[in-house]
């Protein structure tokens, strides 16, 4: 049985991939992908290293354009590059693309500023995304100064500090110890209501196990096609 049913006729999906496929340089990546993805609804995606899972995250975040099918977003069919989608959008990859030199508190600003102008707004959005995480004693620390783990909440509380619709996290327990681990977990349990995730990670492993006891769904990428998996 495929794990991308349609959603009953009442409801309307945030994102629908349908028939979706991926080449590059002649290499077929992804091919036949469907998927309905509820607001609110958390999915887990599993597959071994090569499956396609960061490609599939990067078509959904608009950054790789399909090489066929259907993209629709809201209702709407198009391309999820479009800006008005983009900003809608929240998107992490297994790096944490953190500027080294800089602290962990300019770091979130740089993102605030890009959606919120009040300087109150973002420096509270800021400190409230710092203590969130448990950095708020290393704030003021240059990024490359901080653990990988550190960095890895780092990168969650910057995406999660702006609303999103959909947030898109590959491998998001790269690098995180236990109490990194569950303060992901919370964070994830506790997110704005409608917002929609889809997580990668490899499969088997402790990271599998611990996403799907929060993940609606499961799903198992397997040579560029997408089906169910047993959580």
């Amino acid at each position: 049985m495929v794990a991308t049913t349609p959603a009953p006729a009442q409801a309307t999906p945030l994102l629908i991939l349908r028939g979706v496929q991926l080449q590059r340089q002649g290499r077929t990546i992804l091919t036949g992908i469907n998927l309905w993805l509820q607001p609110g609804e958390a999915v887990l995606i599993g597959g071994s290293n090569g499956a396609g899972k960061t490609s599939l995250l990067r078509l959904m975040a608009g950054l790789t354009p399909a090489s066929g099918g259907e993209i629709w977003m809201q209702g709407e069919q198009g391309r999820l590059s479009r800006p008005r989608w983009r900003r809608q959008i929240g998107y992490t990859t297994h790096e944490t693309l953190l500027y080294q030199h800089l602290t962990a508190r300019q770091n979130l600003s740089l993102m605030a500023q890009l959606y919120y102008r009040s300087p109150g707004v973002i420096g509270s959005r800021v400190n409230e995304a710092l203590r969130g995480a448990g950095l708020l004693l290393w704030a003021d620390e240059p990024v490359q100064n901080l653990s990988r783990g550190m960095q890895q909440r780092l990168t969650l509380a910057r995406i999660w500090m702006i609303p999103f619709s959909l947030l898109l996290l590959d491998e998001p327990l790269t690098a995180l110890d236990s109490q990194g681990v569950d303060w992901f977990l919370r964070r994830l349990r506790q997110r704005p209501e409608g917002q929609s995730v889809v997580m990668t990670t490899p499969y088997p492993g402790m990271s599998w196990e611990r996403l799907a006891s929060v993940a609606d769904r499961c799903l198992w990428l397997e040579a560029g096609r997408l089906r169910d998996a047993l959580a």
